[in-house]
This record gives structure tokens, sequence and C-alpha cells, in this order.
């Protein structure tokens, strides 16, 4: 999308579903008008890799369609307080993250 010859991107939007054990379950909500392939770590991660979207050796990618919310499950990894989610858009990637999780449905989400 093209405002005033910038471009606006439409990030993926991140929920907290619960938690069992060791287990986060996490909302993915694709806020586009297209059908994408979104990847995630299902291990938790380091803020900095999350955001960067490096050294990350968990990835999966799951078919989300334009307006879907799907479910996916990131399990706690050591230390590691982060999660990532992440589509491409041409050659740019646009990556939502977060850390702060906490079972009241809390985390700080942010986006790059």
């Amino acid at each position: 999308m093209n405002v005033n010859n910038k471009t606006t991107y439409n990030y993926l939007k991140i929920e907290i579903a619960g938690k069992t054990g060791g287990i986060w379950h996490i909302n993915i909500t694709n806020q586009t008008n297209m059908d994408l392939v979104v990847e995630y770590n299902t291990k938790m991660c380091n803020l900095g890799d999350a955001e960067n979207w490096v050294n990350l050796l968990d990835v999966v990618k799951v078919p989300v369609n334009e307006g879907q919310t799907v479910q996916v499950d990131i399990s706690e990894n050591w230390f590691a307080t982060s999660i990532a989610v992440s589509y491409k858009y041409g050659s740019r990637r646009l990556i939502t993250y977060a850390d702060g999780l906490n079972t009241n449905g809390g985390m700080n989400v942010k986006y790059k």
C-alpha cells in the first residue's frame, strides 16, 4: 500500500491464547488483504534474535489466509524470553515479536 509516497505495511497480530506447562499457545492473525505463508520460531528465543530474525533454528511455516487467525505452540527454551513471527512481502521481511509474556495474556509486542 502506498500513502503519500510512503509504503505502509500490515504486520501480523499476535495474542496469547494460553499456556500449558512449558508451551505457550499463540494466536497469529493475518491483518493483510492477501494470503500469507507465516514463519515462526517454535521455541522462545533471545530478544535481539527475534527483532532481527537471526539465529532462529526452529522456524516452521504455516499458511494463514487473509483475515484468518491460526493458533501455534511455542515452547520455552532455557533463558530465552521472546517469540517471533514474520512473513515476507517482496524482499522485505515483516517481523512481529514480543517478550514479557505472562499468563494473564500480556506481552510487549514490537514490530520491525
